[in-house]
């Protein structure tokens, strides 16, 4: 299936909706991601479609967040996609969807859990995926290396939750 053996460099991130009818809470984690040499690639790609969308900002310096794009009243408060047409955000939206379908050398997982609000379901969701990501990349002969979209704002090139830190802390270990 995946060609290579090397260092799998996964993004995650979550989402999470309440329904009222019926009731229920669904949080979703999802991973994305490929080896080095096919990283470029996909950024590339993925810098034409924040080209298409915003021509007139650099693609480096903004991030594509689908909360914001699928969200009428967050993208009306923003001031880089508060201009942009449904059209143009559901070219922008296919374009991404084609980079998605396109790159077999793509790793993609996404986990959905039914639950009760709050950090127990997030929890179970994390350690689902992760397990999940690191079965299947490392029985592959791969190495994940996973980096999550920060829950907080911050400065720092690198910030580390302490609940996502420390969800493996004293797990068993062995080579069997």
């Amino acid at each position: 299936r995946k060609k290579y053996l090397a260092n799998v460099f996964l993004y995650g991130d979550e989402a999470e909706r309440f329904s009222e009818d019926p009731p229920r809470y669904v949080f979703m984690y999802s991973f994305i991601g490929a080896s080095a040499p096919i990283l470029p690639r996909i950024r590339d790609a993925v810098h034409e479609v924040k080209k298409f969308l915003v021509p007139s900002v650099d693609p480096h310096t903004w991030k594509l967040h689908m909360k914001i794009l699928a969200s009428g009243q967050k993208r009306e408060k923003d001031p880089l996609f508060a201009t942009l047409t449904k059209e143009r955000i559901n070219a922008g939206i296919d374009m991404l969807f084609t980079i998605l379908t396109s790159n077999q050398e793509l790793w993609i997982y996404n986990l959905a859990i039914l639950g009760k609000k709050g950090n127990s379901t997030k929890h179970d969701a994390y350690i689902a995926l992760v397990v999940m990501a690191i079965d299947d990349i490392t029985s592959q002969g791969g190495c994940p290396v996973i980096r999550l979209d920060s829950e907080k704002s911050g400065q720092a090139d690198k910030i580390i939750h302490g609940w996502a830190r420390d969800m493996f802390t004293n797990s068993q270990h062995s080579l069997l």
